[in-house]
C-alpha cells in the first residue's frame, strides 16, 4: 500500500513506493525501493519535490527495524532526535505555526517596515536593506513550499495590511521563480518585485484604503492609480535600470484581455513580471481579510484564479504552473472545513485546474 507523505514529513527508514522526480527538470531523483535517510530527505528538501509516495508496511511507514541497517537505524534516531527542534508540532490535527517560519516572518516585517516607514516620507527606497532581505536566510526559510502556504493562510495579520500583502507576494514570487525555473538572478528580481508591488498605495488616502463600504466611481480610478505611482516612485531612483521590476510594480493589474490598468495593455504587451504578479497579487488579495471582503479559503481562491485563465484573463502557462504547484504544496497540510471539522489534504488531481482536494477527517 502506498501513502503520500510532503517533505516536512518524511522520516528516515521511509521506503520508497514510486520513483521521485524533480518537478521542474522532470530528473529522476530517487528510485523505487530506495531507504530514506535524514541526508536523503535533506537532498529532496532542495529540490523541487512536494509529494513522495511510501510503503506501508501493515499500516507502518516505515521499515521494521529488523530490515533495516545499524546506519539506517542510527538515522532515524537522529532524525528522531532532532524532530522537536526542527517543527513544532507536524503529528496530530492542530493547525500549529512554525516557530522557526513565525521568526522568519518577523525578522522580514520589520526590516521592511522601516523600508516602507522611509518611502511614506520620502520617494527614496532604502534597496541595501531590500536586497538583504531578498538574499537573508529568513527569505530562504519563508520560501520553504512545504510550509509557506499553510503558514501564510495560519498567520495573524496583525499590524500594516499593505505591508503584510508584499511580504506574502514577494514570497509567493519568489517560490514561482523557482516553480518556473527562470534563472535564480531573475528569480531574485521577480521577489523583489513582489515586495515593492504595492508601494504606490503608500501616496494614498488611508481613509480611501480602509473603507468598509462600496467605494464611489471616484474612489475607485483614485485605487487605480497605485500601479503607475509606484512606478513613478522607483523609476528615478537606484532601480532605475531595473526594468522588470519596475514592470512587474507597473503592470500587476494588467490583463491578457486588455480589461486591466493603468493602461489597458493586451497580452503580448504586458511583461512576464507583470503577468506573474497579477495571478499572485490576486491570490493574496482574496485569501486576507480586507475592509470590505472576507478571506477565501485557498481552493476557493484557485478556482477563480482558473476561471479566468479559462476566459483568457490572466495567463495560461503561468496559471497552470501557479495553481498546480499550490495545490502540491497543501498536500498534508491540516485545515478546518466548513462544517468545523478538521482534516488532512491527502491528494490533489493535479490533471484538472479546478479540482477540489480528497481529504481525511480525524475519524480516518
Amino acid at each position: 500500500m502506498l501513502k503520500a507523505y510532503p517533505i516536512k514529513d518524511l522520516q528516515a527508514g521511509m521506503v520508497v513506493g514510486r520513483p521521485v522526480y524533480d518537478e521542474s527538470t522532470t530528473e529522476t531523483l530517487l528510485g523505487k525501493g530506495t531507504v530514506l535517510t535524514a541526508e536523503l530527505i535533506s537532498l529532496l528538501a532542495e529540490r523541487t519535490v512536494f509529494t513522495v509516495y511510501v510503503e506501508e508496511f501493515d499500516g507502518i511507514s516505515t521499515m521494521p527495524r529488523s530490515m533495516l541497517s545499524e546506519e539506517i537505524v542510527a538515522a532515524i534516531e537522529k532524525v528522531n532526535q532532532n524532530k522537536s527542534i526542527r517543527q513544532n508540532v507536524r503529528e496530530g490535527s492542530e493547525n500549529i505555526l512554525d516557530n522557526e517560519y513565525v521568526a522568519a516572518y518577523e525578522h522580514v516585517y520589520n526590516i521592511l517596515e522601516h523600508v516602507y516607514g522611509r518611502l511614506r516620507t520620502i520617494a527614496d527606497i532604502d534597496v541595501r536593506a531590500v536586497q538583504e532581505v531578498v538574499d537573508s536566510k529568513e527569505m530562504g526559510i519563508l520560501m520553504d513550499s512545504s510550509l509557506a502556504i499553510s503558514q501564510l493562510h495560519n498567520m495573524d495579520r496583525d499590524g500594516d495590511y499593505l505591508l503584510h500583502h508584499c511580504i506574502h507576494v514577494g514570497i509567493l514570487a519568489g517560490l514561482m521563480g523557482k516553480w518556473i525555473n527562470w534563472a535564480p538572478k531573475l528569480q531574485k528580481k521577480l521577489l523583489l518585485s513582489g515586495l515593492l508591488i504595492d508601494v504606490g498605495k503608500l501616496r494614498m488616502s488611508q481613509m480611501i484604503l480602509e473603507k468598509s463600504g462600496p467605494l464611489t466611481a471616484m474612489e475607485r480610478n483614485v485605487i487605480k492609480r497605485h500601479a503607475a505611482l509606484g512606478y513613478e516612485m522607483l523609476r528615478y531612483g537606484v532601480l532605475r535600470e531595473e526594468y522588470d521590476v519596475l514592470n512587474g510594480v507597473l503592470q500587476h493589474h494588467e490583463r491578457n484581455d486588455g480589461s486591466g490598468y493603468p493602461e489597458g495593455l493586451k497580452r503580448e504587451q504586458i511583461s512576464d513580471f507583470g503577468k506573474v504578479l497579477a495571478i499572485i497579487d490576486m491570490y493574496d488579495a482574496m485569501a486576507s481579510n480586507r475592509s470590505y471582503a472576507r478571506r477565501k479559503s485557498p481552493f476557493a481562491i484557485l478556482r477563480v484564479i482558473a476561471d479566468d485563465v479559462n476566459n483568457k484573463k490572466l495567463d495560461t502557462m503561468y496559471g497552470v504552473i501557479f495553481i498546480k504547484n499550490m495545490g502540491s504544496s497543501m498536500t498534508g497540510s491540516w485545515v478546518r472545513l466548513t462544517d468545523g471539522s478538521k482534516a488532512k489534504i491527502v491528494f490533489l488531481d493535479d490533471n484538472r485546474l479546478d479540482s477540489m482536494p480528497i481529504v481525511q477527517r480525524e475519524d480516518g
